[in-house]
């Protein structure tokens, strides 16, 4: 077990844990600010794409108040403290496949401390705050793929499914495209072995259904 950090799995759960707890009170206790109302209408006249920003943070809302049944900030802002919890765990997940136990642990304090990830994107209601969750979640399948260290299976379903967790970013925030953009790039033209890759390819057309 590791030297640094022989308790991890624990240490983990208990930062998730306190981290959430935290998060559930400041989502109780603010009122809602103007963006927040503002993105509580996409959940009342739900479309498939509104003035600036795609649908996915509206159908979070419908979600986590039950389509609006519970309208108090807590409902309407709990799918953001649960998506920040989950990214807590990927983003450790994450880390521990490219550096170990250790890089994994240091990777979910960073996060936990962030002031962007931990606490604007994680109890407040925005688009970022589901675009967070499928970014974390596709990176991770797509440098399962990459590095060919699968939990999952063969790329075969590695690169299918990071597509389409990248397709559902680009539904929260249409920034996500410069991700898939990013990646495009790395398999197209630094590892050109998977130039060539059905299901890489098919991946990054996969992605392109957010848009």
């Amino acid at each position: 077990m590791n030297k640094a950090f022989p308790n991890f799995v624990s240490s983990l759960v208990k930062l998730i844990f306190i981290s959430t707890a935290v998060r559930i009170f400041l989502a109780a206790i603010f009122e809602l600010s103007n963006d927040e109302v503002y993105y509580w209408l996409y959940a009342r006249y739900p479309d498939w794409s509104h003035y600036d920003h795609p649908p996915m943070v509206g159908l979070l809302i419908q979600i986590s108040t039950f389509n609006l049944h519970f309208d108090a900030p807590f409902f309407i802002r709990f799918g953001s403290v649960l998506l920040s919890a989950l990214n807590t765990w990927i983003i450790y997940k994450t880390g521990k496949l490219l550096g170990g136990k250790d890089a994994g642990w240091i990777a979910a304090l960073l996060y936990t401390s962030s002031l962007y990830t931990s606490l604007i994107a994680g109890v407040f209601i925005l688009p970022d705050s589901p675009q967070l969750f499928f970014i974390l979640l596709g990176q991770w399948f797509y440098l399962q793929a990459f590095s060919e260290k699968s939990y999952f299976g063969s790329v075969r379903v590695l690169f299918p499914l990071a597509g389409l967790f990248y397709a559902l970013a680009m539904s929260s925030k249409y920034h996500s495209i410069f991700f898939v953009a990013a990646v495009a790039f790395y398999g197209w033209f630094i590892d050109k072995r998977w130039r060539v890759s059905k299901s890489f390819n098919l991946s990054i057309l996969i992605s392109s259904f957010g848009i």
